[in-house]
């Protein structure tokens, strides 16, 4: 079997000059994948066997996005963050679409985001 190939990583900018790092696998209609703040790193993903299988499977219906809050994983580092930061990340990560996107998520850092974005 061949080694799965792993999506180079991209970088998004946030309105307060954050570079947030990000993934695209698959092809279809986006999809936002937002991991908790203290544990992403979109590179280790692909390394991780269980987590790259879940990945893959989304991948095989949509554009799978995941993405390193800033502070963690290869984004920015050693900046402010917060409620209004983890909005300004969401808002990064959604504003490289034309059209409106899904989103999987769950926790804190997600929930200012819906609440302000509906």
């Amino acid at each position: 079997m061949a080694e799965q190939q792993t999506p180079p990583v991209q970088f998004a900018r946030t309105s307060d000059g954050v570079s947030i790092a990000y993934t695209v696998a698959g092809s279809g209609p986006p999809l936002v994948v937002c991991g908790g703040t203290s544990s992403t790193h979109v590179e280790r993903l692909w390394r991780s066997p269980g987590l790259r299988a879940n990945a893959d499977r989304l991948s095989a219906h949509f554009s799978v996005y995941q993405f390193d809050w800033r502070n963690t994983g290869s984004s920015t580092r050693g900046v402010p963050f917060g409620r209004e930061e983890w909005i300004l990340d969401m808002e990064a990560m959604f504003g490289l679409f034309d059209d409106p996107a899904d989103v999987i998520a769950g926790g804190p850092p997600v929930a200012p985001f819906v609440a302000t974005h509906q």
